[in-house]
């Protein structure tokens, strides 16, 4: 009965114990969720005309351009946005593997992981093609040109003192 006794209150100590960590691990967790809400990776296109901010589990929180960004053309600043998007949130992917590494400590190796996945999946670096050539400017087009309109009698404005009412369309003085 005593053998019985003392393995009872044995796994009563266990059974406190693993409460007592897992109340701390909860509390860590709470931690690590607000660690987790301050991840922001900022990477900027090779150029430096696109600029992209994500946070954790990849949002997106900002896309900045600079005027140089405009000269790329469509294709070029659509390669330029994708490649700086993809490094971004893979960088923030990479801190958020930092910070839950601390949490589980030896036991897993997320960090390696992620980089394993970011490894396999990754597309080649974007190539950013240059800027078109300036189109050499043509000349107008030859449309044909409207007579102008004959200007239309203003009419006059009730606080406009009589010096300012002007009727700009002349008419032929009255032949009586």
């Amino acid at each position: 009965m005593a053998d019985e006794l003392e393995a009872l209150t044995e796994a009563a100590e266990k059974l406190h114990a693993a409460r007592v960590e897992a109340a701390k691990k909860v509390k860590d967790f709470g931690g690590l969720r607000e660690q987790l809400g301050q991840i922001r990776a900022i990477v900027h296109s090779p150029d430096g005309s696109v600029a992209v901010a994500a946070g954790p589990g990849g949002t997106v929180q900002d896309i900045r351009f600079a005027p140089q960004a405009m000269a790329l053309g469509p294709e070029g600043l659509r390669a330029a946005v994708m490649g700086t998007l993809r490094q971004a949130i893979a960088q923030a992917a990479r801190q958020q593997a930092q910070l839950v590494q601390q949490y589980v400590g030896d036991d897993m190796d997320v960090v390696g992981q992620v980089r394993a996945t970011q490894a396999k999946t990754a597309p080649q670096a974007p190539v950013i093609p240059p800027p078109p050539p300036a189109a050499p400017a043509a000349p107008p087009a030859a449309s044909p040109q409207r007579p102008p309109r004959p200007a239309r009698p203003r009419p006059p404005v009730e606080d406009e003192p009589a010096e300012y009412q002007v009727n700009l369309v002349r008419r032929p003085k009255d032949r009586r």
